[in-house]
């Protein structure tokens, strides 16, 4: 399905409204009215892809500009326009640099000297102006625990973390990290959702959104990947003291727990 629009009732929304006082049958449907319309919004969506582009034919340009202006930047197409400040922008394009290479390297080499070269630069402000779209069109700030760079370099220097389970290429300290929204995020870095992910080995930071629901699906996707693993496995896990959550209590009573 669409990472951004989910077309089925959704139980963490359920669970949200019969906290408000929703009765449970009323708050089911709600969701399945709501699954409907998202439902219908990726139809239209998906057919919109389908139809040739009539904004130039309007005069409007479908090419996306960056404009650099001190320490703010400002990435517009046609009459929308984003901003973002200096130090986001250069991460940004540094980790969309490392990833042209490295997909340029994947590339068979006769194949890649027969066609004209890649022109980075336009692909860098369409994948920005996606990105920038993506998270503006969230609005809202997320519920998760800010892990400052000392405890980043602590868990890395210590235990060898070198991957998160659940940020973004905004928010990211390490160049690998698993997002939510792979369509926008891979070209910055992201390996794809962290229910996809399933490594064998190694040692990943993992601080879910603050969500029941999706912390409990974090915990059980982790005990599955320890329990199929036979090599070396770690997951440093940040999560509110909210006894009450199921989530948490299946972290603190957790036979693979080493430390709390």
């Amino acid at each position: 399905g669409d990472p951004l629009l989910p077309s089925k009732a959704d139980g963490a929304l359920v669970h949200d409204l019969t906290r408000l006082g929703l009765a449970e049958s009323d708050a089911w449907w709600v969701a399945e009215e709501y699954g409907k319309t998202l439902e219908k919004a990726l139809a239209e969506i998906r057919a919109a892809r389908k139809q040739p582009d009539t904004a130039g034919a309007a005069g409007q340009s479908s090419k996306v500009t960056i404009n650099e202006r001190g320490d703010s930047v400002f990435v517009a197409l046609r009459q929308k326009t984003l901003k973002l400040n200096r130090w986001h922008f250069d991460k940004l394009k540094t980790a969309y640099q490392a990833f042209s290479k490295s997909t340029d390297r994947a590339a068979d080499s006769a194949e890649r000297s027969a066609s004209p070269k890649k022109d980075h630069d336009a692909g860098f402000a369409s994948h920005l102006f996606c990105l920038l779209a993506r998270y503006s069109g969230l609005q809202g700030h997320g519920y998760q625990a800010a892990v400052d760079e000392c405890t980043f370099d602590f868990l890395r220097g210590a235990l060898g973390v070198k991957r998160e389970c659940f940020a973004s290429p905004l928010n990211c300290h390490f160049k690998k990290f698993c997002s939510a929204f792979p369509d926008t995020d891979a070209a910055f870095g992201s390996c794809g959702s962290f229910f996809s992910f399933c490594p064998e080995e190694g040692s990943f930071e993992a601080n879910p959104p603050f969500v029941p629901e999706i912390m409990s699906k974090a915990v059980e996707h982790m005990e599955n990947l320890l329990l199929q693993s036979s090599k070396p496995l770690c997951f440093v896990v940040f999560v509110p003291a909210w006894d009450e959550v199921l989530a948490i209590r299946r972290l603190t009573q957790s036979s693979w727990l080493q430390s709390s």
